[in-house]
């Protein structure tokens, strides 16, 4: 993600979907290492920060996804400050195959 004020982070990981029997719905948790660049952003304590990840949604008749994603970053406590940021998302997702 990036933000107005030029900070952002990138990053990568896994993740983990559960659907109660054959259910349109799903939960999918979410762990991601990344690096961070504050710009005249927060300072979140470091430029290496996780992401971790709750997210709640269902497939679409088109084979798209919506979700309702909650997500926390921070740096684990590696740095001396580690204030941590929290982000609520509406996901759509479009299959690539």
């Amino acid at each position: 993600w990036a933000t107005s004020d030029r900070s952002a982070w990138i990053g990568g990981g896994v993740s983990y979907t559960l659907r109660p029997g054959h259910s349109q719905w799903f939960v999918r948790g979410s762990f991601m290492p990344g690096l961070y660049a504050r710009g005249n952003g927060v300072d979140l304590g470091g430029a290496l920060e996780f992401a971790t990840g709750i997210e709640v949604g269902t497939d679409l008749r088109n084979g798209a996804q919506v979700s309702l994603l909650v997500e926390h970053r921070s740096n684990a406590g590696l740095y001396a400050s580690n204030p941590g940021v929290n982000t609520l998302s509406v996901v759509y997702s479009i299959p690539l195959n």
